[in-house]
């Protein structure tokens, strides 16, 4: 199996092989990449900007979604693999948040594939 990763749309492979210092024309491939519906690659929030979070009272309501490759909403998500983490400072960048960090579950998954945390 030749594993494959290369943007979506159409490519080519062509097959060469040497013998004796000559080249020999093989086979050409001819493939279509196509996106993944079901990897995904983007998380997108929505919630109100203009909401205030009052310390000690319930966090404003926000709506999660998982994109695939394609752009759409995953709608198979499970609600317990979705979750937040938030902690006071800096954001982490690509590292991961520090041990003493507060995480929020998905209480509730819609049916449009919309996660509620």
């Amino acid at each position: 199996a030749l594993p494959i990763s290369a943007p979506r749309g159409q490519h080519t492979i062509h097959f060469k092989a040497l013998y004796n210092k000559k080249v020999i024309d093989g086979l050409v491939l001819k493939l279509n990449l196509i996106s993944d519906p079901q990897k995904p690659v983007h998380v997108s929030v929505k919630y109100d900007q203009k909401a205030v979070f009052v310390a000690g009272l319930t966090f404003p309501e926000f709506m999660v979604s998982v994109l695939s490759e394609d752009d759409t909403i995953i709608k198979n998500v499970k609600p317990g693999s979705v979750s937040m983490k938030m902690w006071k400072g800096e954001s982490s960048g690509g590292r991961p948040p520090p041990d003493n960090v507060t995480t929020m579950k998905c209480s509730k998954l819609t049916v449009i594939g919309r996660a509620h945390v």
